[in-house]
């Protein structure tokens, strides 16, 4: 193990450590080859699989000349202070225990207020189909349970009100937030695939102007064609003048 480390020495070379633990000589000299540089260990020495009953006599690191201040750099930077490990540690244990911290690695950036926090799953936006099946399914599929509940409850309620009282908008305008709730799911879907889940008050905003802009387009619509008798006949909208 030892003796492997001791290669064959160099021109105009220079000693940059020296050590009385075969295990650390041999640590620093991976070291340092690990970084490109060139280094042998010279001396005298013996030790076991253990290191337990090790004997080194002036075992000494050794590098070329012209890499001396490079190698000398690399050995401070591999010690490492009791002050500084214990520092490390308490930075890495924290790092775990509180995974909002940002990683050095990523890239720098505030998420938008209007915005909460990010769920892992990751939706397909072919899930919105749902919504075909389900009133308001889409967003519930995108994780915007809020918009979904209240889209939801606008095409029943449009729907149960419209055929009771008779009123064609009322139809229409349910069919509008089906259309809307399809295409603006796969929106949502990608949203929150990015890690932007609308808030609860952003949603709510949201699903109010999405319904009351179906009523007021369905209303305009279905208002705008002229009513007709069972025999198809027009039924005049004022009463003739005597």
């Amino acid at each position: 193990m030892l003796e492997s480390a001791l290669a064959t020495p160099m021109d105009d070379e220079t000693e940059v450590g020296r050590f009385d633990n075969a295990m650390e000589a041999e640590m620093s000299l991976s070291f340092l080859r690990e970084h490109g540089l060139r280094a042998r260990l010279t001396g005298r020495g013996t030790a076991n699989l253990l290191d337990r009953f090790t004997t080194v006599i002036d075992l000494r690191l050794m590098v070329p000349t012209l890499q001396a201040h490079e190698a000398r750099e690399a050995l401070e930077a591999m010690i490492v202070s009791d002050e500084e490990a214990e520092a490390i540690a308490t930075e890495r244990d924290k790092s775990l225990q509180d995974p909002s911290d940002e990683a050095p690695y990523r890239a720098h950036g505030a998420v938008p207020e209007t915005y909460g926090a990010h769920t892992n799953d990751v939706r397909y936006a072919r899930g919105v189909i749902v919504g075909l099946v389900f009133p308001g399914g889409a967003h519930l599929y995108a994780r915007s349970a809020v918009m979904g509940w209240m889209l939801c409850a606008a095409i029943l309620g449009l729907f149960i009100v419209g055929a009771v009282m008779q009123q064609r908008w009322m139809g229409i305008a349910a069919f509008l937030l089906i259309i809307y709730d399809l295409a603006h799911g796969v929106w949502a879907v990608r949203r929150h695939n990015h890690g932007y889940d609308p808030t609860s008050a952003t949603q709510v905003t949201h699903g109010l102007i999405a319904i009351m802009a179906a009523s007021v387009l369905a209303w305009t619509v279905g208002e705008a064609r002229p009513h007709t008798s069972e025999n198809n006949t027009l039924v005049p909208t004022h009463s003739p003048a005597r």
